[in-house]
């Protein structure tokens, strides 16, 4: 099947559009059409979702039992492991209140429970949590005692002056923890009101627990930042049906003056319309003409922008480092030996979040050598087959341009 065909057929089935006009695109298609189509949702991360919304049709687009079966599977192990991780999340946060601290979901945590109002609809492979920086110490404390751990060591002053979160904590068999303070990195151009995410934040339920959770409006922002600027659109659908899940869920509470001031106040104003605009174009989000008309860039050609983040969408990521492929990429000599020397030798703070050290040590200089020999066995390999022009690191290379392309725009 054309891949054109796959995309329209994956993104109508994804869309909260009339069912008659789905059963007559569907109801035609091969096996191997199907097979192809649950691939891509897969690729996605979006099967149980595309299930969810076939569902209803499945006795009139004539589903091959052996593709609702395959679905049907992805479906329940998706709710399986969600209860899983919503149950340790309760424990967790009830360990929290038992400390006087309060925690909000984000992400897929919130999304999940409080959006999608169905755990199997939204998979998620860890927990995102916004935690007041004062209390990062005494909330690390308390995963420690549960038998987390994470890699490598932990300042996290440090760590929070160039983060916006600390490592991951894990723990076998049990979720993976993502602390944060800020919803992007504080070293980005970025005004965000992180006192204000807080005062502005309403109660809500979690298996009984009273947990605070982001207003409708800064779950929006939050989540046109996360893919567009910290994803590059990597994330591909699933990020635009989250965002189409949130109007649709808030619809008529949602402040879109709220949205475009704030956007304003962040400088996200770009990260913000280029989001929704895709949500709107590709899932049918229901954001409004004159909102976006507001939040459109004045003086800036977005319709370049506009193709290459849809690109982005069904392409997918890379794992090539964007400071590689910024070595790689169209930059003036000056540029490239600038990039690799702010790398290699970044700022004594970013150092002592890297390593055990303090930036006001004068044994922060000690670990440059450290930092060029980890560098080399994170990112040799991939060095080495660049300069072999391995074409599956040419692939990531291009894809790695564009993204760095896009974030340069959006900042």
């Amino acid at each position: 099947m054309d891949e054109n065909r796959i995309k329209e057929l994956l993104v109508s089935c994804l869309r909260r559009e009339d069912g008659s006009s789905k059963i007559e695109k569907l109801s035609k298609l091969s096996t191997p059409d199907w097979e192809t189509i649950v691939k891509s949702s897969i690729r996605h991360d979006l099967a149980p979702l595309f299930y969810h919304r076939l569902k209803p049709l499945i006795p009139e687009i004539h589903l091959p039992a052996s593709i609702a079966d395959k679905l049907r599977e992805i479906y329940l192990r998706s709710v399986a492991r969600n209860i899983r991780m919503y149950k340790q999340l309760s424990e967790f946060i009830m360990a929290l209140w038992g400390a006087g601290i309060q925690v909000i979901p984000l992400k897929g945590a919130h999304l999940a429970k409080f959006v999608y109002g169905n755990v199997a609809l939204r998979p998620m492979s860890d927990v995102d949590l916004l935690v007041r920086r004062e209390n990062m110490p005494k909330v690390c404390e308390i995963l420690v005692g549960k038998g987390y751990t994470h890699a490598g060591h932990l300042n996290i002053h440090e760590t929070c002056e160039v983060f916006q979160h600390l490592p991951p904590f894990e723990k076998p068999g049990g979720l993976a923890m993502e602390l944060h303070w800020n919803l992007e990195t504080p070293t980005y151009p970025l005004r965000i009101d992180v006192e204000g995410l807080w005062e502005r934040a309403q109660i809500s339920s979690l298996d009984g627990i009273d947990v605070p959770t982001l207003s409708p409006e800064d779950q929006l922002l939050h989540l046109c930042l996360h893919v567009s600027l910290h994803h590059g659109f990597a994330n591909g659908l699933k990020a635009l049906c989250d965002i189409n899940e949130i109007i649709e869920r808030y619809r008529g509470n949602m402040d879109w003056g709220k949205i475009i001031d704030r956007s304003q106040k962040w400088a996200a104003n770009k990260c913000v319309f280029i989001t929704m605009l895709q949500a709107k174009n590709l899932i049918g989000a229901p954001v409004p003409d004159a909102v976006l008309n507001q939040l459109k860039p004045e003086k800036s050609d977005y319709s370049n922008m506009e193709a290459l983040s849809k690109e982005l969408i069904f392409r997918g990521g890379t794992n090539l480092s964007p400071h590689i492929a910024r070595l790689w990429g169209q930059y003036r000599g000056i540029d490239k030996l600038k990039i690799f020397i702010k790398r290699v030798f970044p700022v004594i703070e970013e150092m002592a979040a890297m390593y055990p050290v303090s930036s006001r040590s004068m044994k922060v200089y000690l670990y440059y050598p450290n930092r060029l020999k980890d560098l080399l066995f994170r990112h040799g390999r991939h060095v080495k087959r660049l300069f072999l022009h391995d074409q599956e690191m040419s692939t990531c290379l291009q894809i790695g341009n564009m993204q760095n392309r896009l974030k340069d725009w959006l900042l």
